[in-house]
């Protein structure tokens, strides 16, 4: 939804946080495949991944701007809700990523409410102006 926003560096950030959050189980189940897919269908372009990109996070400095943080988080939000939960290895990983990116508490609550209808959107292929513009409200503030 937002990833097009990003530069090529930030995108392959994203995509190395995106790979690390769905194999955090140490599996890939074909949801978190398809959700991978669609991702890469957005952006136009598959994009590798670094290993030593996906065992640490010392390319976060990639993420120059608060805009920039909270979409990536947005977006890896969205993408944990392709199996409608976000479970505890999960939750661990945003946990420490937020805190990582200096995402307050209260706009990571904000982000993972709109990440739901974010996912629901996305999966069924439909676009809604007034999600989007609630995502970028607090994307922006």
């Amino acid at each position: 939804m937002f990833l097009k926003e990003l530069s090529v560096e930030q995108r392959r950030m994203f995509m190395a946080l995106a790979k690390r959050m769905v194999l955090a189980d140490w599996k890939l189940e074909p949801h978190e495949q398809a959700a991978i897919d669609r991702v890469e269908a957005e952006l136009g372009q598959s994009l590798s991944v670094e290993a030593k990109d996906l065992l640490s996070n010392d390319n976060l400095g990639v993420l120059t701007s608060r805009k920039a943080r909270r979409i990536v988080m947005y977006e890896l939000l969205v993408l944990a809700q392709a199996d409608l939960t976000i479970d505890s290895t999960e939750r661990y990983v945003f946990d420490d990523l937020a805190k990582e990116l200096k995402i307050e508490p209260q706009t990571m609550s904000k982000l993972e409410e709109l990440s739901v209808t974010g996912h629901a959107l996305l999966a069924a292929g439909n676009n809604d102006d007034l999600h989007r513009e609630q995502v970028k409200a607090v994307v922006e503030s």
